[in-house]
């Protein structure tokens, strides 16, 4: 069965990953509660708030687009739909856990 939604969770959490991280690499987003890498280390000061959020949009950009490629990919070669939903969960899972391992080993440098 070919599900039009299936094919493209990919491309959707790829898309979502970019665009939620371009208002913090393009924008001066001040420390808050409700958007950007909320992390113990961020809060510390303004300083380690823009350094963060900006490596962070980048990492969670680069993943994104790695997500959309990755996809783009499977979807030339893989015909049988039947697990290709838990599979694109999965692998887009993993980029995004493995950009939030990024984003916190940065922050214990800064």
């Amino acid at each position: 069965m070919h599900n039009i939604f299936v094919t493209n969770l990919g491309y959707i959490i790829g898309i979502i990953m970019v665009m939620l991280s371009i208002p913090l690499l393009v924008w001066d987003i001040p420390r808050n509660s409700w958007y950007g890498v909320r992390i113990p280390k961020a809060y510390v000061s303004n300083k380690n708030w823009k350094i963060i959020n900006t490596y962070g949009a980048k990492v969670l950009i680069f993943w994104g687009f790695i997500c959309i490629i990755t996809v783009l990919f499977l979807n030339l070669f893989v015909k049988d739909f039947e697990y290709v939903f838990y599979f694109y969960q999965s692998v887009s899972f993993i980029f995004l856990i493995i950009a939030i391992v990024q984003i916190l080993l940065f922050a214990r440098k800064v």
